[in-house]
This record gives C-alpha cells, structure tokens and sequence, in this order.
C-alpha cells in the first residue's frame, strides 16, 4: 500500500508541491526521498511580520496551493493536515510549496473504512476525529485551508472543530478584520464558508472553494505543472498590486526569524514487518495525509456544489458568490450614491458617469456612506466614496479607500490611485509608484489610465522624462480599449474615440471623424460630452461650416443633463446674440446656473457681468465675491475694474494675505496674496 502511494506522489509533478524524486526498499523497510528546500514555512513567515498580510501577499500564496491541491486531488490523494506549517516558503523566489504528504499515516485500518486518526487542533475539520474514510474528502482539506488563512488575517486559527460542535464561538471572517480592512469581501464570505463545521455545508471541491476565494481578484500567475497544458486566456496579461513586502524581506527585519531551513533532504518511512502497518519517520515533523477513499471519491463530484443559506445551484456561482459577498443581500440596483458620484470607466457603475467638476461631495458623501454601510460587500460603493471623498478634498480617506481597493484588484481604484501618488494628493508624492499603478490600471483595460499615462509622457513630470515615443504609444493603447469598449456598448467610450481624433491624440486629427464619434456619443449613449464637443465643433467650425443654431442645440441638450460647460456656453451665445437673440439678462441667468454648479469660466463671466453692469446693474461687492471663487478655482483675473480690485483687496487684507495699500491696482503685492488664498485654500 505504501509503494503504491509512494508511486503516486512520485508522479505529482507540480512547481507547488513539494517534489518526492524517488521510492526504494532496503533493510527491510521503505524510503522515500524528497527534495531539499531552503526557507522557512509559513507559519513562521506569519510570527515574523508585525502587520496583517495582505490580500496581495496573500493571493501570491493561495493561488499557487490552490493549483497544486487541484493536482493533488485528481491523483486521488487528500492532504489531511494543511496547516501554516505545511506550506513551506522558498528562500530564492518567496514561491509557496505544500509539503509534508502524510500518505504514510494512514494505517492498514484504511482497507477497513477507518484511518490512522490525525488532527491538528483549530485546523483540522471535525470528520478527521472520526476516523472514518467516508466522512473525508475535498471538503476536508478545504476546512484546513480556509483555517489557514483565518490564522493569517486573525493571528490565530479558529476553535478546535470539536468544541465547535458543541458550542460554536466562530466569529465571522469579515466582522473580525472590520470593515476598514483590504480585504475582498468574497474573500472573506470564502473563509467563512470553508469554516463549515458540517462537511455537507462547505465547498465539495477545490474549483468551488477556489472561485469563492478568488471572486473579484485580479488574475494572479499560478504555476503550471510540467506536462499540462495552460487553460484558455494563460497568455493574457496578468496584473498584480505593486510588490508587497515579501516573506524573505519581513523576515530580514526580524533578524534571528530569517533562517535557512532545509527540509526533507530525505524523508524515511520505515514500513513495519508485522501486518504492513507503517510509521512516519520524518525529519522536522510528524504531520499526515491521505489518499482520498474510494468510497469518497464520487462525492467528490456533486452535481451541485452546497453553499451556506440562501444556496445557490452549480448553475449560478457568480450569484452564490455574491451573495457571500454580500452578506446574502441582493445588489440594491441604482442607489443615490450611483447617481451622485459614478465614477469612469468603471465597468461596476451602474448610473451615468458624474464628471469630478459635477460631482456634488455634500450630496455624494453622505449617500455613499451610506450605501457602503448598508452593503459592505458591494465594492462599487467603497469606491464612489472614495471619489466623492476625494473631491471634497478628504484626499487621505480617500487614498486609504482606493488602496485597500486597489490592493483588491478593483480597477478604477488603480487608477484613482495612481493619480494619487503621481499628483502627491493625499500621500506622499511619488510619480513613478503613480505610473506604476496606472500601467497595472491600464493593462486591466482601462482605457482613462493609458491616456493619463500618454498625458504624463508628454509633458514629463518631476522624475519622469518626457518620451515621445511612449506617450505615442499609451495614446494608441488607450484607443485601442475605448474601441473595444464602444463595441461593447460601454457609456463614455465613443466621445472619447471623438476627443482622440479631434485633437490627434494617437491617431492624426480629423474632425470628420471626431464629429461622427461624438454623434454615436449622444445619439447612443446620451452622453452630455458629446453633445459639448457637437456644439464646440459647430460653434467654431472645426471641420464644418460655423453653424450657432446646431451649437446651441447641441449645448440645451447637455445643460438639460446638467452640463455646466453647456450653460456657460448658452449665456456666451445669448451674451454676444449669436444663434439666438441678444439677451444679456438670459446671458446673467445661464451664468448664474453654470457658476453655482461649478463653472469656473461661468464665475469669471458672472464676475465680469456684475462688475461692468451687464445684464444687471453693477454690483462690485457680487463681482469682487465671484472673481475670487473663480480665482480659487483655476481661472485668471483679467479686466477687474479698480472698484472691483479694491474689495478683493480688502478681503485678502481682511483674511490675512495681504498687508499693502487697497488701491485697486493690480500689482505684485496683490498677485502674491491672491497666490497665497489660493494655496491656503486649496492645501
């Protein structure tokens, strides 16, 4: 029996498994040998580190074992005893490898139905205290596994399953890290599940076990063993968070905790003669495994894969999944905070994009507080909250929400991320980790991460050089995804197709062209910068006659979806009576509403209004007010009459920026003071 096991563990040829190289018989007894491995296992790897592993550190573990036990069990043979310190963590390449196959603990009791009983206490699942080979299976090693990585988010592994059926003290995987955490909330629902104290409740197999865990990850790199052939899409590019600290690094700021650690220079199994029973003679440990029953083996299989209530059938494992997620709550559809602060190009928004001058953060934040509150497991919400808390100036929050998101593999949050660190906006300013996590962004397909990093190419930044050749390239990278995007009907794609070609980013300019994109922009998708672009186009005639009515058309359509642009443009118009009738009251109330909602060019024209008497009588208190705002928001003061001046000095004078003489004239003294409100404010 044991040769016959020896044998099969000989032909696990898996990167991931720790390697047996051969079997013999000598002295009246068996060996096997195995490779020697340098490092140390993960149990040690866990004490040595001061903080939680990451969900990323984390996936660069699990995937790699989840593959390897996906090998181990289509061989027929079950672990039995996964723990942090069976999976053994290589020095050279912090790659994870699953040792200490205890095929030989089995007793010859196995041809009778019972097993060698073995059980690590808080690991090992209630079946394997029975003995019994009919109660074990997959299922066993999946309890093991989430117990695992319970110790690893927790610090310590759950109660023994033994205690647990009398009295279950179980605290759930998600309400123990807290809501704060980075953590995939289908992550954790995953371990929750595996953690079943009934084997009937868990997952039946590794593949079901593995798509609970791995919902919503980005794709991680598992190995592939020698021999067999990568599944469909192996060739596509994988993306990852930024490196982590690795095992070996944690360990160096331990000192004494980063040993070498050779293990199974050879492992000896001295077969007794009596009755064929045989013993584990290892060196380093006294841990088992199995092979899996044959009496198990078709349940191995099930036609559906049981999940905890309300369950799902194998046909729709993406709703079992997110319902875990989520607590067994149904996605809400389109909240409040979809429609005040949806993000783009985020592929999860499920309301029209609310542009970041748009965006409302008094509205945004409470509603997206809320709905984060009430369905934590929807990332889609943790996300909005952090756009709406990023442009109410919460820039910090918002940087811990798109990490912790990013670390997830939400791609939007990669982004936002990168823009972060590129811009110093709420961390440290650090312009190649802000590349770094727009190139993971944009090779996930997002298409705005590719264009910003054309954008950086092309103007250089602090420490990164201006590159041509780049910046060409992530403009025709960042095409190709809004091309692929508008086939498949994404919302915005088709207006950005328009701006790339009008403007020539990628592609030579053609206005023609551009004109056709933004006409499938707000014909198909209703798009508010289409119709913005349209009535620019018309209104300057850029590849087209100068055409004011088309333009005016054009911009009522995207003021009627609260295009701030569109209105500033409608008063223009009314102002100079092109297209329309001269108006300049009709001009006062456009700028009006362009400038309450946000326009800073709107701000400088009501200024203006105000200040020289159009369309309303002159007010230099109103027009001193709004060329400040439009000041603090990026416009510059031109043509400010000295009344005007004079009060926008005064109010410097009175917040503490300026110290000169209130004169109304526009010196340096002046431009400094306004430079320093506009610092002050905006830190």
């Amino acid at each position: 029996r044991f040769l016959q096991e020896a044998r099969t563990l000989v032909k696990l040829d898996h990167p991931n498994v720790v390697r047996a190289t051969r079997f013999l018989r000598e002295n009246n007894t068996a060996y096997l040998v195995q490779e020697f491995l340098a490092g140390r296992d993960m149990e040690e790897w866990l004490r040595s580190r001061s903080r939680r592993p990451s969900q990323a550190e984390l996936d660069k573990i699990l995937v790699p074992i989840l593959s390897a036990l996906e090998l181990v069990h289509e061989n027929k043979i079950l672990h039995r005893d996964i723990k942090p310190a069976n999976i053994f963590i290589r020095k050279e390449d912090h790659s994870p490898v699953l040792i200490d196959f205890g095929a030989s603990r089995l007793s010859i009791g196995e041809h009778t139905g019972t097993t060698a009983l073995i059980a690590s206490p808080g690991y090992s699942p209630s079946e394997a205290y029975s003995g019994k080979t009919s109660l074990q299976g997959p299922w066993s090693d999946v309890y093991a596994l989430a117990a695992t990585l319970y110790r690893a988010i927790s610090g310590k592994p759950p109660s023994d399953a033994t205690l647990r059926m009398i009295e279950d003290d179980y605290v759930p995987a998600a309400q123990l890290v807290g809501k704060s955490s980075s953590y995939r909330p289908e992550f954790l629902a995953a371990i929750d599940w595996g953690l079943s104290v009934r084997h009937q409740d868990r997952p039946q197999t590794i593949a079901a076990f593995k798509e609970a865990l791995l919902a919503g990850a980005p794709q991680v790199a598992a190995q592939t063993p020698a021999g067999r052939t990568p599944a469909a899409g192996g060739d596509e590019t994988r993306i990852a968070p930024p490196p982590p600290s690795a095992p070996a690094e944690a360990a160096a700021r331990t000192g004494s905790s980063n040993r070498t650690l050779g293990f199974a220079a050879a492992v000896v199994l001295a077969v007794a003669a009596a009755g064929g029973a045989y013993t584990l003679l290892q060196t380093g440990g006294d841990d088992g495994g199995g092979v899996i029953p044959p009496a198990t083996q078709q349940s191995a299989t099930p036609e559906a894969t049981p999940g905890p209530p309300p369950r799902q059938t194998a046909e729709d494992p993406a709703a079992r999944i997110k319902q875990l997620a989520q607590g067994g709550q149904p996605d809400p559809g389109v909240t409040e905070c979809d429609r005040l602060a949806a993000d783009w190009p985020d592929p999860n928004a499920v309301a029209r994009v609310v542009d970041w001058d748009d965006l409302e953060p008094e509205k945004a934040v409470p509603a997206c507080e809320k709905a984060y509150r009430d369905f934590p497991g929807i990332q889609r919400f943790r996300h909005q909250l952090a756009y709406a808390l990023d442009r109410q100036g919460e820039n910090a929050k918002a940087v811990e929400h798109f990490r912790a998101l990013a670390d997830a593999g939400y791609r939007s949050a990669m982004r936002r991320l990168g823009i972060a660190y590129y811009d110093g906006s709420g961390i440290a300013k650090d312009e190649k980790r802000g590349v770094e996590w727009l190139e993971r962004a944009a090779n996930a397909g997002d298409g705005r991460a590719a264009g910003i990093l054309a954008e950086h190419y092309e103007t250089g930044g602090e420490t990164i050089a201006k590159d041509k050749a780049k910046s060409d390239s992530w403009y025709r990278r960042a095409l190709e995804i809004y091309r692929k995007d508008a086939e498949n009907g994404l919302y915005h794609a088709a207006y950005k197709i328009g701006e790339y070609h009008e403007f020539g980013y990628g592609v030579p300019k053609n206005f023609e062209t551009a004109r056709e994109w933004y006409l499938r922009g707000a014909r198909d998708d209703n798009d508010p910068n289409a119709m913005e672009r349209l009535g620019l186009i018309y209104q300057h005639g850029r590849g087209t006659d100068v055409d004011y009515g088309e333009a005016l058309k054009w911009y009522r359509r995207a003021a009627d979806l609260k295009s701030s642009l569109a209105m500033n443009q409608i008063g223009w118009l009314y102002h100079q009576g092109l297209g329309v009738e001269k108006d300049e009251r009709e001009a006062i109330s456009w700028y009006t509403r362009a400038a309450e909602a946000g326009n800073a060019t709107a701000m400088a024209n009501l200024a203006w209004s105000y200040d020289y008497g159009s369309g309303t009588s002159v007010d230099h208190e109103k027009a001193a007010e709004w060329y400040l705002k439009a000041y603090l928001n990026g416009e510059s003061l031109e043509d400010v009459t000295p009344e005007a001046g004079k009060i926008v000095q005064r109010i410097l004078k009175e917040r503490g920026f300026f110290n000169g003489e209130t004169n109304g004239v526009w010196g340096e003294s002046t431009k400094q003071a306004l430079q320093a409100y506009f610092d002050d404010v905006n830190r």
